[in-house]
């Protein structure tokens, strides 16, 4: 395979990469918004999960081409500049949306734990006491 056959193979594999991404970053931003109103959030992980997983299926069928690139140290085009660019920063982003979600669900956890605490001392005095479950 020639510079250009494998420059175009890898413009196509990165270009449906980085649409998994624009998915992902989606799906993760709408976790963070699920988690922030209390709302489950399986769908949404889901929808995260699995266009992660189509860009690493897609990533794995690019390992040849990036290797022949590597070993025969071709130079990437402006298209193929650009394209690895934006992958690196969409993945930086889905990245952040994560973090940002992880945060959303932490501090929501740390809102919750006092009243979780409440009612597990209120369940262990009814039990302790004999009185049965509240009305």
């Amino acid at each position: 395979m020639n510079q250009p056959e494998a420059e175009a193979v890898l413009l196509d594999g990165l270009q449906r990469q980085l649409a998994c991404y624009a998915r992902a970053d989606a799906a993760a931003r709408d976790i963070a918004e699920c988690v922030g109103r209390g709302e489950d959030v399986s769908a949404g992980m889901d929808r995260l999960t699995a266009p992660l997983d189509e860009a690493a299926r897609l990533g794995a069928a690019l390992a040849p081409v990036k290797e022949l690139w590597q070993h025969q140290a071709y130079r990437p085009g402006p298209a193929l500049q650009t394209l690895l660019r934006q992958l690196a920063e969409a993945v930086a982003g889905v990245a952040e949306r994560v973090v940002v979600a992880q945060q959303a669900a932490t501090a929501r956890r740390d809102l919750l734990w006092p009243q979780l605490e409440e009612l597990a001392r209120a369940q262990r005095m009814r039990r302790a006491y004999g009185a049965g479950p509240p009305p």
